[in-house]
């Protein structure tokens, strides 16, 4: 089954792609928040969904 990113249908190899089981969405990519809130969830063009401590991110979003 081939994986693309929800965001930017960029195709992600299996291994590389981070699921967001809430959403059921895949991302590029990820960032570790430690718990920090996010002021603006689409700040700088870039998607993120938390999911936890970490937050999925989309980096290729125009």
């Amino acid at each position: 089954m081939e994986i693309k990113c929800s965001y930017c249908k960029q195709r992600l190899e299996e291994e590389h792609a981070l699921w967001d089981r809430r959403h059921d969405k895949y991302f590029c990519s990820y960032e570790c928040l430690d718990g920090w809130q996010l002021e603006d969830p689409k700040k700088n063009g870039v998607a993120r969904e938390e999911v936890g401590h970490h937050t999925m991110v989309c980096h290729h979003r125009e």
